[in-house]
């Protein structure tokens, strides 16, 4: 897989997005999950309403019984050596998330 690594796993969409020090920034994900059986799931992101990644062809789940029914994150500032620490104390806001899902 394209961005995999041996250590950390998969990257998705490395360097194809960065966020402005000081500014609200919105981010908008859809995930649509594959149908069991097929490479048919999708993943896109859009920074401020810009789209920004598109990723198809993800196997998320094998059978039916497995859904979306929450969400789990997290951050971090930047690799894993010393020189990649900040010079200074930092902190991210996080607020107004919402979740939207199709009808069945």
């Amino acid at each position: 897989m394209a961005g995999q690594d041996e250590e950390f796993g998969a990257s998705v969409g490395r360097g194809l997005w960065s966020f402005p020090s000081g500014e609200w920034v919105t981010i908008e994900q859809e995930l649509v999950l594959n149908t069991p059986g097929e490479a048919d799931g999708l993943a896109r992101v859009w920074i401020d309403g810009v789209p920004v990644l598109e990723q198809g062809e993800i196997v998320y789940r094998t059978t039916d019984e497995v859904t979306i029914d929450g969400l789990m994150f997290s951050t971090f500032f930047g690799g894993s050596g010393k020189e990649w620490r900040t010079p200074s104390d930092q902190h991210a806001d996080f607020a107004a998330f919402r979740f939207y899902a199709p009808s069945p």
